[in-house]
């Protein structure tokens, strides 16, 4: 199964880029949370299951505000 597949429609930054990736939390901790990022993000990933999604998209750090920046690597 691939790893680290970005999933914001049109961006352009692969893994080489060196760009800071965050990949979703865990359904299973925290549904509500993981499901609304399912639906900011749109594209193909709302087709997918929950794990697949968990294990295997990124989105790299230019598609957040720096204010708005995670702490922490998971979503």
């Amino acid at each position: 199964m691939p790893r680290n597949i970005f999933c914001v429609p049109g961006c352009q930054v692969v893994a080489e880029d060196g760009v800071p990736l965050h990949y979703f939390s865990c359904p299973e901790k925290d549904a509500d949370w993981f499901h609304n990022w399912v639906k900011i993000i749109v594209g193909g990933i709302v087709s997918l299951d929950n794990t697949t999604v968990r294990k295997t998209h990124r989105i790299c750090r230019q598609h957040f505000q720096k204010v708005s920046l995670p702490k922490k690597q998971a979503l």
